[in-house]
This record gives structure tokens, sequence and C-alpha cells, in this order.
């Protein structure tokens, strides 16, 4: 964690002082006040989910804590403040600062319709080969996991590795999370229709991802998937030095092509002309285009082939993001964590080019689709009917249309179950899967399909 003077907080935010204020020290900052410990300091959020300043009284229990408020009259006597116009402003200014102390670290910010918290964890993987690594924790990537992730450095990191998201509106909320970061090295790594519920279009979802290379920090620069035309068109307008990557020739590093053997994947990546071989410890293709990122960012980071290869052999995945489960001689790939139109493509064709004998897919809803939601799931269901699964559950409402979509292409109506809670289609698969049968979880997170998956797994 950062460590930090009350006085100098106030040099960077402003604001009034309240009580001792001035000479506190804080090494440790939380929004939630059941995670104080001493010398902590407690931010007084206020929000849909609740009032911080209610909980005031139990920060001033605490030996050596203090808070950032806006509400002057809600501090307990005798308890350290600062009082500001706007906490969440304060929040950030101050990480912004603790940002530019850490000079001699590598900021990296990465961001995308899919794929973020893999290819960041991966990154970090590879990266702590060449140095001690920081990174945000779990899917700490919007404007209040960000600034707080920026505050749990220590100080002495040589990479520091972010995620980057948004929620509504999306517009303007990338730009204030680099402004923030201000990243060595910004990564996009796709634009997929997600958030259409509030970006209406996918020009506007490569607006908003693009608004990253805005804060990219002097002599920094861009890695950018360049097989998205319309990325790769939003991308140009940003004068910053850009590197594209992907399949395609006309990239700047290249995936040649990749051949897997039981579990291992040797991925063929073309560098400046030189052809070069990265064994990956990962057979899953969604997973496999996250690995190729990280590569992509350690070589920009200044990591020699080498250490790089050293690191790939250490990967493992996220949990919820294409995690293979053995249960007794029937495997369960696990994407439950999240879902969109491409990544469900993408998957579905992945897991029935890869796996022969039975295969099930459970298939919740995918979220903030907007108003063609039934379409992209219909449409889904159109291609699944042709790739040769046995069984289809769906879980949700939306996904409804998923399977009138399989069941119009020709899919068989006998051969699937419809559910609204994810645990009752667990149980269903646990009494009706037969041995050798491979499948295949997949929905938004707001579905909840690890409650399945749990069925399963404990069943």
């Amino acid at each position: 964690m950062a460590e930090l003077k009350g006085g100098q907080i106030t040099a960077v935010v402003g604001g009034r002082e309240i009580a001792c204020w001035k000479e506190m020290t804080f090494n440790n900052f939380h929004f939630d006040s059941r995670l104080l410990n001493e010398q902590g300091l407690f931010f007084a959020l206020s929000g849909e989910r609740g009032d911080g300043h209610d909980y005031l009284g139990k920060v001033a229990e605490k030996p050596g804590c203090a808070a950032i408020v806006n509400k002057i009259e809600k501090v307990p006597p005798g308890l350290p403040a600062l009082f500001v116009d706007d906490v969440l402003q304060a929040l950030h200014k101050i990480a912004s600062f603790v940002r530019d102390q850490n000079r001699k670290t590598l900021f990296i910010a990465i961001t995308g319709s899919a794929g973020k918290t893999s290819t960041k964890e991966f990154a970090a993987t590879l990266l702590a080969k060449g140095g001690k690594v920081h990174k945000s924790p779990g899917n700490w990537n919007n404007w209040l996991g960000l600034p707080f992730s920026l505050l749990e450095l220590a100080g002495d990191e040589r990479y520091a590795v972010f995620e980057l998201a948004m929620s509504q509106p999306g517009i303007g909320e990338i730009s204030t999370l680099a402004s923030i970061l201000k990243p060595d090295i910004g990564v996009i790594l796709n634009v997929y229709p997600v958030h259409l519920e509030f970006l209406k279009t996918i020009e506007n979802i490569a607006h908003a991802k693009c608004e990253l290379l805005a804060g990219i920090a002097a002599g920094g620069a861009a890695l950018i998937n360049g097989d998205n035309d319309c990325l790769k068109a939003e991308a140009d307008k940003y004068p910053v030095k850009k590197l594209f990557f992907g399949r395609g020739p006309g990239n700047d590093i290249v995936w040649r092509n990749s051949e897997t053997t039981g579990s291992e994947t040797v991925l063929s990546l073309e560098f400046e002309a030189c052809l070069e071989k990265f064994p990956v410890p990962i057979a899953h293709g969604v997973l496999l285009e996250n690995a190729f990122v990280a590569v992509v960012i350690a070589r920009q980071a200044g990591l020699s082939a080498m250490l790089i290869r050293q690191g790939l052999r250490e990967l493992q995945a996220v949990p919820g993001r294409g995690v293979i489960h053995q249960l007794a001689d029937i495997t369960l790939v696990d994407e439950t964590y999240n879902s969109n139109p491409e990544a469900l493509k993408q998957v579905m064709k992945w897991v029935a080019g890869n796996y022969s004998g039975l295969k099930v897919a459970v298939i919740g809803d995918m979220l903030e689709l907007g108003p063609e939601e039934d379409s992209f799931h219909y449409r889904l269901g159109q291609d699944f009917a042709g790739l040769g699964f046995a069984c289809l559950v769906t879980v949700g409402r939306r996904a409804l249309h998923f399977r009138q979509g399989a069941l119009d292409a020709g899919f068989p109506e006998d051969s699937t179950a419809v559910f609204i809670d994810p645990r009752a289609a667990g149980r269903h698969l646990l009494a009706n899967i037969s041995s050798g049968t491979t499948v295949l979880l997949k929905g938004s997170r707001g579905m909840k399909l690890e409650l399945a998956m749990e069925e399963l797994l404990n069943g």
C-alpha cells in the first residue's frame, strides 16, 4: 500500500481539515469501514447502495483512522477528517498523485469488450519474470476499482497492470480512468457488440474504448487489435505511437499459426519479420488470444523471448473464464463469468471442433445488448444447431430466443431443456448427463451460471 500523510493529501485535493488531520499518516485505503486497519483512510462515498457517512462512527472506533467526507455535520467529535466538495473526485486526485510518484514503474492498461481480466492475469505472470509486478485485484476496473488499485501500490514495482472497463453511459468513462492512470502501454483487445443497451452502435463502442489512447503517457505506445477495421479506423484518429497486432498480414505483430497437442499449443508469432515460437500450456481457443496479447505486452515492456517462454509455462485460466474441470470422465468447460455474442460464438465453435463424443451446452442470457438482444440470441441459436451438440439447456428469458433459433434451424426439441434457476439447470444435468460428455456453460455475469457449475461439481 501507498503511505500518505494528511497534509500531503490536503495539498493534492484541497479541502478543510478537521481535528488532527494534518499530522495523520495512512497506509491503507477503503470505502468499506470493515476493511480498515490501523492508520486507515476511509472514503465516505455515497451511492445507490448507501451513504458512507453512515459508517463514520465505526471508523472513529478504529485507532489511527480518519475519513474524507463531504457532509461535515456527520463527522463524529474527535474523528480526524478532510471535508471536500466531492469524495469521489478527491479519490481520483489522490490516485493520480500516487501514480505520478511511481515514476520507475511501467504502467500498463488493458481494455476491450472481452478478455480483459485473463489478458491482465497472463501479462502479469509473464512480466513477473522481469521484476516485481502489481496488478489490479480481480476485476477492479471502473471509476472506483481503478483508483483503489493504484492506492495498493507499494512503490517498488517494476510493472503495474490494470484493466479499464465501462458501464452506463460508456462514453467518457475510460477517458477519466486513463487520465488517472496515464499508462505507458495502452492495450485495446477488441470491440464486440456489448453494452449496446446504452452505446447503441459498434462505432460508439470503438469510440469509447479508444478514449484510452488520449491518456497514454508521453513517450508511451498503444497496442491495438488490427484485425478489427472499426477499431483500427477509430484508433487512427489519435496521434499516439501505435502498434497493431493480429492474424492479418498488415499488422506489426502477426500470429502466423498455432499447433495444439493435448493441452499445449505452440504459437508462431512474427515480430519485425522475425518468426518466434512460444509454447503455451493452453488449448482453449479464446484464451490463446489472450495469451498472444500477453506475449505482445511483455515484448513491448522489454522482456526477452527466453523470459517470456519461462512465464508462459506458469499460465493458468482465470476462474469462470475457460477453466476446464474434470468430473470423472465428464469434461466441464467453465465460461460462466460473462458472455457476449462474439465470445459465445467463438467458444461454441472451439468446443465443437476440439471435443469428440457427446457435447452439451448450457447457455444463459447475454445482457446489455439493447433492442437487438432477441435477434443476437436467435442468430447464435441458429449457428449452434449445426455444430454437433447433442443437448441444449437454456437459463433465462433471453436464452429462449437462442433455443428458438436452434429449433428453427433443425435442432430437435426433445434435446432441449429450459430453466430460469441456474441451480435447477445444474441438477437437471447431474441427473441426465452421460459418461464421456463435454459440457459448455456460458452466460452473462448476472445469470450466475457458476451456481449450475457448483451443482455439477458438488453433486
